[in-house]
């Protein structure tokens, strides 16, 4: 602690606990080399490409289309 930061090690209650300035920290025990490193993550998956026959694309067009149309028209009533 190179900034004039004074800290040490002491007991408190049975337990060791940090004394900086004056403040009184709890002293996690844990080494003091580089933390784990997580294991690479996989790659992103792309989404599952879907398709619909020509019948579906037509009745999921028909089934957006009225549910705009109502959207819409609630809108414009509210306007």
């Amino acid at each position: 602690m190179s900034d004039g930061t004074k800290a040490e090690i002491v007991e408190v209650n049975g337990r060791k606990a940090w004394l900086i300035d004056g403040a009184v920290l709890p002293y996690i025990a844990g080494g003091t080399g580089d933390p784990p490193k997580d294991p690479p993550a996989d790659p992103p998956k792309e989404p599952a490409k879907v398709e619909f026959s020509a019948d579906q694309q037509a009745h999921i067009d028909t089934m957006f289309n009225k549910k705009f149309a109502d959207i819409h028209t609630k809108a414009e009533a509210k306007a």
